[in-house]
């Protein structure tokens, strides 16, 4: 047995934020606090069929990529999406799939 769903909303904390603003740097580009294992985690998870990122609002994904995770990690994340390999959402109001297989 594997993760199937993964809802990781509001699990990301600032406080591990580095303040060393490099304003020479592409920031679209530039590393986050938890881009490594976010990607560690999601390569991990061979039947992951759903991730919940939550931070549905503006505001929620303006913190969520100035100081938590980069943009560039989120595009992999909707890339990997596209191509089928899990559902991805970055909303508060994600259901569960309904309580249909038989074997559980």
């Amino acid at each position: 047995k594997s993760l199937e769903r993964l809802d990781i909303s509001d699990a990301f904390s600032a406080e591990f934020y580095q303040d060393n603003y490099d304003y020479d740097c592409d920031h679209r580009t530039m590393s986050r606090p938890y881009d490594d294992q976010m990607m560690e985690c999601i390569r991990s998870l061979t039947h992951l069929k759903r991730l919940d990122l939550g931070c549905g609002d503006g505001e929620s994904q303006r913190h969520l990529f100035n100081y938590m995770l980069g943009r560039n990690i989120v595009s992999e994340l909707e890339e990997r999406s596209s191509y089928g390999d899990f559902e991805f959402t970055m909303n508060y109001f994600a259901k569960p799939e309904e309580w249909s297989s038989m074997t559980r």
